[in-house]
């Protein structure tokens, strides 16, 4: 199982629409119409064979449609179990930010207040962590390296954070 990525790109290549294309020589390969290789032979004639019933990668097709349809085959899980785990890791990426930088900012800012309590008993200062985000987003380079932050860098943060647009309220008062 898993010629195709799933049901649809499986529809669009039947055995039929197959190509069979010299490679070098003795050398032949059998790919899908977009050029996908699925296999290579030593001859024509044993690449054309395997686009017909009766040979691996036909009855794979053939198999492989059954499945799709609902059909239970032997040692494969069933497709409807297959899709639904693909839907499941899709949602658990996105839940947790894997996929652009809003997630990799959350982890660094993350990472920077566990660096902050490692030199300090008080809680990461909201500017600082709006600094951090600013800052993150403006400059992705090292975002998900970590940085160590010393009480000099807090500092350095809350100076840059009042240069910035008046992100930040005054703290200092507080």
């Amino acid at each position: 199982m898993g010629m195709f990525s799933g049901p649809t790109e499986h529809a669009e290549n039947p055995p039929e629409t197959w190509l069979v294309r010299k490679a070098g020589d003795r050398l032949w390969e059998l790919t899908t119409k977009s050029g996908t290789v699925i296999n290579t032979y030593g001859t024509q004639t044993h690449a054309r064979e395997e686009r017909t019933p009766g040979h691996f990668f036909a009855d794979l097709y053939a198999k492989e449609t059954r499945w799709y349809a609902g059909e239970q085959i032997e040692q494969w899980k069933p497709w409807a179990t297959v899709k639904a785990e693909r839907e499941a890791t899709v949602r658990r990426l996105a839940d947790r930010g894997r996929s652009g930088l809003e997630g990799k900012i959350d982890r660094w800012t993350r990472w920077l207040r566990t660096d902050f309590r490692s030199v300090s008993k008080d809680p990461m200062p909201e500017d600082i962590v709006e600094w951090a985000r600013w800052y993150a987003k403006t400059y992705p380079g090292p975002v998900g390296q970590g940085i160590a932050v010393t009480l000099a860098q807090i500092d350095d943060a809350r100076a840059e954070l009042a240069r910035t647009d008046g992100l930040v309220a005054d703290h200092a008062a507080a």
